[in-house]
């Protein structure tokens, strides 16, 4: 169940306008929802400029009752006591703020008709708080526990290490070593000869094998060493997931989660390497059923609308229709090695590099100059 009363915060620091006219007496009014706030007047200078650094703090409300609202932002010049003329005015979607994080910038009022006067830009820090949901709390709280445990794990293994190899003669391991060789050795012509009847056997072995090696680079990866590795790689997809407003509704008890689909095209990789990785990474498990004939095409009926959102999520702007190819590429018999997505991402790239590649060819020749235009 998602835990949507605890109480936001936003901090709205007002701090400077400028572009308006001279020697007149300004204030801003903030409204979200039924909340009203404004500022204190403020008298702008010869050039037009005035300054507030101002907090206005909106609270009592959820993440998700605010989320979806916009700031409505109105300048209003202060004529006399009892006049007052709106100068311009923006609204702001709270699901365009960044949450936990600061955000400073200036942004340009659109100026009101009946006003004639300018409507000036306007320069505002804003710092959302909010709580992030139920399930991404228990996940970190679970990521925590599991990091505790492989440290005492390791610990126990290294210690365990340590005692049992100096009992260990190198003398003693090479005697043993050597039966185990000849053994090996010695099964090989019988495995050659019995390797139809022993398919089956080798595939699971290759498969546990696998499997090992999957539960190793795991455990490897969840290692203080491991983690610390990790570490440079995933503080940029947070920020990332952060930046994002899909990927906020994600962490965040903004509301009901997003689609499916928008999830998956979040965490896809955006740059072109990235994008390039991954598409190789969904073609090669796609050839995968060449591995066992037949059997492999039974599994292409599940694989095939998985793939087909993945290459949607990769490639719905610059090919619509490869999602649809790459579906139906997988679903047909023996079509499998066509590398569909790998496809997308040349039609995607492909022109980048011609065109980089004789922009840097005529930049050689000619070369480009920075002077500043007259």
């Amino acid at each position: 169940m998602e835990d949507t009363n605890s109480v936001c915060k936003l901090e709205i620091d007002v701090l400077d306008v400028k572009y308006l006219s001279p020697y007149i007496n300004v204030y801003l009014k903030i409204e979200i929802g039924e909340q009203t706030l404004q500022t204190q007047q403020t008298s702008t200078d010869s050039n037009g400029s005035g300054k507030w650094n101002e907090t206005l703090i909106l609270a009592g409300q959820s993440l998700e009752e605010v989320y979806g609202l916009e700031l409505e932002l109105l300048l209003v010049e202060k004529i006399s006591e009892d006049l007052e003329t709106d100068i311009g005015s923006i609204s702001i979607p709270i699901s365009r703020l960044p949450i936990c994080q600061k955000l400073d910038m200036w942004f340009e009022l659109d100026p009101l008709s009946h006003a004639g006067k300018p409507a000036g830009h306007i320069r505002i820090g804003f710092n959302l708080e909010g709580e992030l949901r139920t399930q991404v709390r228990a996940a970190l709280r679970l990521l925590g526990l599991y990091a505790s445990f492989v440290d005492q794990g390791l610990e126990q293994v290294s210690s365990i290490k340590e005692k049992t190899i100096p009992m260990i003669s190198s003398r003693a391991a090479a005697a043993s070593a050597v039966p185990i060789a000849g053994t090996i050795l010695a099964s090989i012509p019988l495995i050659i000869i019995a390797s139809p009847l022993l398919l089956p056997l080798l595939l699971f072995a290759l498969f546990g094998l696998l499997v090992a090696i999957i539960l190793i680079a795991i455990i490897g990866a969840s290692s203080k060493s491991g983690r610390s590795m990790l570490l440079p790689y995933a503080i940029p997809f947070v920020e990332k997931l952060r930046n994002d407003s899909v990927g906020q509704q994600i962490l965040y008890a903004t509301g009901p989660l997003p689609s499916t689909f928008s999830i998956i095209k979040v965490l896809m990789p955006r740059g072109r390497w990235g994008k390039l990785i991954a598409s190789i990474i969904v073609d090669i498990i796609g050839c995968t059923s060449y591995a066992i004939p037949f059997l492999g095409e039974i599994g292409d009926i599940a694989w095939a609308p998985i793939s087909a959102i993945l290459v949607s999520a990769l490639y719905s702007e610059s090919s619509p229709y490869a999602a649809y190819f790459n579906f139906l590429e997988e679903i047909l018999p023996f079509t499998d090695i066509i590398p569909t997505a790998t496809l997308a991402w040349i039609k995607e790239f492909a022109p980048q590099f011609i065109s980089s590649n004789n922009n840097t060819s005529f930049e050689k020749c000619h070369p480009v100059s920075h002077e500043p235009m007259r």
